[in-house]
């Protein structure tokens, strides 16, 4: 009894000294809930009668961004609290004359740091609640949370409470290690944030010095590692499905939430233990345990030195070993003098303790040498075939530009929280592709491997670490045109790997392995969205042409008939198809929307000449099945080059003009739209190889004027420099072509055209 008693009169003496932190609590719980909610429900009510929203909408957002975990202003307080409140309640830490006197009294350290702790949570808790059951009765009061829901607002401020906790033990903990409120407050800094460092510095080195490296980080995963963002996970995983669908997924958020219990635990459990062992004389010191030094100096060190290392690579002109390596001493140099200085708050000290200097700089130099020669064999490892369950492949040799929309790429589809965004085809692929074809898949990823090894090899002699160049010039005089190919292994254990290989499929067995593989339904299933898309998920479709752009409203009858069309087109269409024609036009898959900030744009289709299926439908409903659809109504035609000087400034702008109807067939016999070109790209085999020509390449821009038309419009093309184009075209497009070479299949010049402007 006696204990209770003096529990209760050590809590209430302790809330004596927390009068400012109890203020501040109060204040920021006001502005942070009641205020926001009376600015909210204003904009809310004008929002519902302009009709620009409706009830079922602002109970969703009354609960996630007011009353709920998602309130923007409530996150920002946790964070600043939680670090204020910790370092205020146990200020008497950084003190020598209170730390005496706290110690001095005949209670356990123990029970005055429970005291403490509880305190802490209090201030924080009591605020929020009393401010929370206010702002949720005033959206009950104006029909913006309904009654059913309560419990659902109840657990999400228990939610709220818990992330404090997890805050507020985490900058307790940093407190117990130091002797010094600003050392302390740098200590939670790094708790919070040395995660997303040593993430963000391990994706830069790996990307600068692997040519093969591939991130497999997702949407800020490089965060992760920060009470910050498992705090952010937890509450995302326990939000609804839909953007405004109210609802508290427990299920999926066990292990987010367990995470949070467990380091708020561990962290007041390492703190109670440490206070047990700290000495009064850490009072003052930047550091209460010795022990502790050495290995935030050598963590330090190595994460400066190699920051030091890429920054200075980066931000020089030679980006070489070198400057990499004199980045590394200055860090190694900065940091050593910088924390000794102030473990010691002695300038001298720096002079010292150079044991702990010469340990981080080993290690920061094993790491430097493992990325310069490779040691652990990074950029030559492959998987055993046993061990692979199956592998995707996002290669951009065909079909690199495919689109669908953001929620076909999320774990759950129907986890749409912002916007009906669309997205190119990578993560469809990564989470869709599962190839069996390990035989074939093999002769891509170890050429790719070889390739990427050879890379590393020669790469420090040239300071190319990192680059792998899609066009170089092989030891026997060609020129290799190499693809980019991205690999991603679903490991049987659960495990996803992912590698990035530039191939040149310059050998009959390379270019039958991927025929293999592009021709497999696995692959064709995986890497076009449209196969597997719902009629119902677009309403309308797009195209453009040379008499402009149009968009058609057809129904889900026609949508379902043309999507089989589609499928039984592109099923059949094989590799060698693809070498032999290019796409036609390309269609857009549309979604009507309201919403200013939503893409509509969430599927393409690219049509060929030898989709006849789909030819059939098109031409039934009256939609062109080629992009130059009336080429016949042009009256007028300008190419205009623009120039540049050896500098790479910008020059003068010529132009060729013509209203001759043959001329223009002719040039646009050789032009097609860059996006048509991107489908089929290089494995065309009459231009394969085109777009690394740079000494010939050219920039030049097609205006026509159609006939009845007084519209401007651009777009994207290419031309071809081959024989059937003006002389007057050539001469201006590309003047260094040489004439005997003009129209030769295999020389590879070739000019983009930046903008076609149509009028």
């Amino acid at each position: 009894m006696t204990s209770k008693r003096l529990f209760a009169d050590l809590l209430k003496e302790n809330s004596k000294r927390r009068l400012w932190p109890i203020a501040l609590s109060i204040s920021a719980n006001f502005f942070a809930q009641i205020v926001l909610a009376v600015l909210m429900i204003g904009r809310y009510k004008e929002r519902i009668i302009d009709g620009r929203t409706t009830i079922y909408d602002v109970r969703g957002a009354f609960y996630y961004e007011v009353g709920g975990m998602q309130n923007v202003a409530i996150f920002l307080i946790l964070l600043g609290l939680s670090l204020l409140i910790a370092l205020q309640g146990y200020s008497y830490l950084f003190d020598s004359r209170q730390t005496d006197l706290y110690y001095s009294l005949p209670v356990k350290r123990t029970k005055l740091f429970d005291v403490a702790n509880l305190m802490g949570i209090i201030v924080f808790a009591v605020p929020y609640i009393i401010c929370h059951i206010i702002t949720v009765f005033m959206g009950l009061s104006r029909g913006y949370v309904e009654a059913k829901t309560l419990p659902l607002y109840a657990a999400s401020a228990l939610i709220v409470i818990l992330v404090y906790i997890m805050f507020y033990e985490v900058c307790v903990l940093a407190a117990v290690l130091t002797g010094h409120v600003v050392i302390a407050a740098l200590g939670c800094g790094v708790f919070f944030f040395l995660g997303p460092v040593v993430a963000t510095l391990k994706e830069v080195l790996m990307g600068t010095f692997f040519g093969s490296y591939a991130s497999d980080v997702p949407r800020s995963g490089l965060f992760k590692g920060s009470p910050i963002t498992l705090s952010t996970d937890l509450v995302n995983a326990l939000r609804g499905d839909g953007q405004y669908e109210i609802a508290f997924r427990f299920g999926r958020a066990i292990v987010p939430f367990i995470l949070t219990i467990l380091i708020a635990v561990a962290g007041y459990g390492l703190s109670r233990f440490l206070i047990t062992k700290r000495h009064a004389e850490a009072a003052g010191k930047a550091m209460a345990f010795d022990i502790t030094k050495p290995v935030i100096k050598v963590a330090m060190l190595v994460i400066a030195s190699l920051g030091g290392g890429i920054t200075m690579f980066y931000i020089g002109d030679t980006r070489s070993l070198g400057s990499f390596i004199f980045g590394m001493v200055c860090g190694l140099i900065v940091v050593h003098f910088v924390i000794e200085t102030i473990y010691e708050f002695d300038f001298k000290a720096s002079f010292k303790h150079f044991g702990s200097f010469f340990v981080g700089t080993g290690i920061a130099a094993v790491l430097l040498l493992a990325l310069v020669f490779d040691i652990f064999g990074y950029e030559s490892w492959q998987p055993m075939p046993d061990k692979v369950e199956s592998v995707a492949i996002d290669d951009y040799l065909v079909f690199a530009n495919l689109h669908c929309p953001l929620y076909r790429t999320m774990d759950n589809p129907e986890d749409n929280l912002y916007y009906d965004w669309g997205t190119s085809d990578s993560e469809f692929i990564f989470r869709n592709m599962k190839l069996k074809d390990m035989e074939n898949v093999e002769k891509l990823t170890k050429q790719g491997a070889i390739n990427a090894k050879n890379n590393h090899r020669v790469a420090y002699r040239g300071d190319r670490y990192g680059q792998s160049e899609l066009a170089v010039i092989r030891e026997d005089g060609k020129i290799a045109y190499n693809t980019i190919i991205n690999v991603q292994w679903n490991m049987k254990n659960g495990k996803k790997i992912r590698r990035t290989y530039y191939v040149d499929l310059d050998t009959d067995e390379l270019v039958n392995a991927y025929k293999a593989i592009y021709n497999s339904d696995e692959y064709k299933y995986g890497k076009f969205p449209a196969l597997t898309m719902e009629p119902n998920e677009i309403d309308k479709i797009g195209y453009e042409t040379l008499s402009g752009y149009f968009e058609e409203n057809i129904g889900s009858a026609k949508m379902k008939e043309f999507l089989e069309a589609y499928r039984e087109d592109v099923m059949n269409q094989t590799f060698d198809d693809l070498t032999k024609e290019l796409a036609s036009i390309e269609i857009s898959g549309l979604k009507n929307t309201d919403n200013p900030y939503d893409s509509n744009y969430l599927y393409n289709f690219f049509i060929f000449p030898s989709f006849t299926k789909t030819g059939e439908f098109l031409k039934k409903n009256g939609i062109p099945t080629d992009w130059k659809d009336g080429q016949d109504k042009i009256v007028k035609a300008t190419v205009g080059v623009t120039t540049y000087t050896e500098d790479g400034e910008y020059g003068h702008d010529e132009y060729w003009t013509s209203e001759n109807t043959n001329e223009i067939n002719d040039v646009l016999k050789y032009t097609v739209p860059e996006s048509l070109y991107g489908a089929t790209g290089d494995v065309n085999e009459k231009w394969r190889g085109f777009t690394y020509d740079r000494e010939k390449f050219a920039n030049i821009s097609f205006s026509t004027d159609i006939e009845g038309s007084n519209e401007t419009r651009s777009l994207s093309t290419l031309l071809f420099n081959e024989k059937g184009l003006p002389q007057a075209v050539v001469d201006l497009c590309f003047p260094d072509a040489a004439e005997d070479e003009v129209g030769q299949a295999d020389n590879g010049n070739v000019g983009w055209t930046d903008c076609v402007s149509l009028r």
